[in-house]
């Protein structure tokens, strides 16, 4: 009997990641694209939270990584289950009508047959090169991925972009070489734009962190924060609190044009439009008359003023709002985007009681907590989407065939990691449920918690 003990322990493992995979079949729905209107909200927020979770009870994300001590709690349900299969070569496990788990011989669903292969995925970080402390800290993050999830077909590949386009080539044509399956990252815009030519030929998915999301499509997923979501999610929840007359008050750059694009099209779809635009100059240092315009006149009577601005410009703002005291003078609500996920803007008067939209930063505490205890140092912002991305990819790993192509990468029920659930849509962009935070004196605070599950048909 000592002999099965090792493929006990191999079997636990593979039915943790069969558990956290539930069903890949998914629902249907449509999406817009980036031309004109760029997005369409996933998820419904003008009726009740009840009726919205109600609808979500069915629609709950296709995998699941943030819990896994309930996984494995779920595991010794099943100990006893395991020795007869050891040799079937099929492991796949479904949740019946009571919610528990059994193991299904027939009518395996796509996906969650155990992939016999040895899957590859190459991360490209700047391990080396003034980037290389960001580069080490996602790694970290992608090593805490592996261990808990456990599976044992997965081979993760570190290989080193350098931070500069060469390295990113040279990184590229290494995965390619060694045959991966998938490659994750790399991190930086450039480094992306720069090896899409190189991989695109081999056919090898591309999961990137960057926020470019121009770069998206043809076997392309842009994992990181984008702004289309942020802007509908709050837009949506302001016009609910009785918010109806917007302005904008914005840098003249790209990210501000998507911004308002975005916001545009929210509007006019129900019936509205932008009341007022006011626009400056990247270079422009003193924004006093703007905000005084505002403060003092309001010729066009707005009532919220989305600023998709941040760092030095949101707060050299914030204190021109300060020093006319507009919270109190003019019931003008301050709209943000994920560019306000800053706990310095609590130290900003002229903020308090704006609102913004962005991952829920409770769902990463266990996280970060975690990741203090291993590493003993805090991990940078953009290490979850590294943990989620291995995380993910391990998890596929598991299915049958190809784990990667693009009905399993472009699940519509998506999934849920560290910042919430998330999945991408068909033209490689990434989707999130966002909470609405708003700017406190102590801190930022959630005042609309984000969504558990993408509604059906959306």
């Amino acid at each position: 009997m000592k002999s099965l003990y090792p493929n006990l322990l191999k079997l636990k493992i593979i039915f943790l990641a069969i558990l956290l995979a539930v069903s890949l079949s998914g629902c249907t729905g449509g999406y817009s694209n980036t031309q004109g209107n760029p997005y369409n909200s996933p998820w419904v927020l003008t009726e009740t939270s009840k009726q919205v979770e109600s609808k979500q009870q069915s629609d709950q994300p296709n995998m699941d990584w943030r819990t896994p001590k309930q996984g494995r709690q779920a595991m010794s349900e099943l100990e006893q289950q395991t020795l007869d299969r050891e040799n079937r070569g099929i492991f796949s496990m479904s949740p019946n009508q009571t919610g528990h788990y059994k193991n299904q011989q027939k009518n395996v669903p796509v996906g969650q047959v155990l992939n016999k292969k040895k899957v590859s995925v190459a991360i490209l970080l700047p391990l080396s090169g003034r980037h290389q402390a960001l580069g080490q800290s996602m790694l970290q993050s992608s090593q805490m991925a592996i261990f808990d999830i456990g599976a044992k077909n997965f081979n993760l590949i570190p290989i080193d972009t350098k931070g500069n386009t060469s390295g990113a080539i040279s990184a590229a044509t290494k995965a390619i070489g060694q045959k991966v399956d998938l490659i994750i990252g790399p991190i930086f815009s450039g480094n992306l734009k720069a090896i899409k030519p190189v991989v695109q030929p081999s056919g090898i998915p591309i999961i990137a962190f960057t926020t470019d999301w121009t770069l998206a499509g043809r076997n392309t997923y842009v994992m990181g924060f984008l702004p289309f979501a942020q802007v509908e999610r709050v837009a949506n929840y302001s016009r609910s609190k009785g918010y109806n007359r917007y302005g904008v008050l914005a840098p003249k750059n790209e990210y501000s044009d998507v911004v308002i694009r975005t916001l545009s099209g929210n509007l006019r779809r129900h019936g509205e439009v932008i009341a007022d635009s006011r626009y400056f100059s990247p270079m422009q240092k003193n924004m006093h008359n703007l905000v005084k315009d505002y403060v003092i006149s309001n010729p066009n009577n707005v009532n919220a003023l989305m600023m998709p601005m941040g760092g030095a410009d949101l707060k050299s703002v914030s204190s021109y709002m300060s020093y006319y005291d507009m919270n109190r003078k003019k019931s003008i609500k301050l709209l943000g985007t994920g560019l306000w996920e800053d706990p310095s803007l609590a130290k900003e008067s002229g903020l308090h009681g704006a609102w913004f939209a962005a991952p829920d930063p409770t769902l990463r505490r266990d996280f970060e907590r975690r990741y203090k205890k291993n590493y003993d140092a805090a991990p940078v912002r953009l290490a979850s989407l590294s943990y989620d991305a291995t995380a993910l990819a391990a998890i596929l790993a598991g299915g049958n065939g190809q784990p990667y192509n693009p009905r399993n990468i472009t699940n519509i029920r998506g999934f849920s990691g560290i910042d919430g659930i998330f999945r991408f849509r068909p033209d490689g962009m990434v989707e999130r449920g966002l909470a609405v935070l708003e700017v406190r004196p102590n801190g930022l605070k959630v005042i609309d918690p984000a969504p558990r599950a993408f509604v059906s048909g959306s």
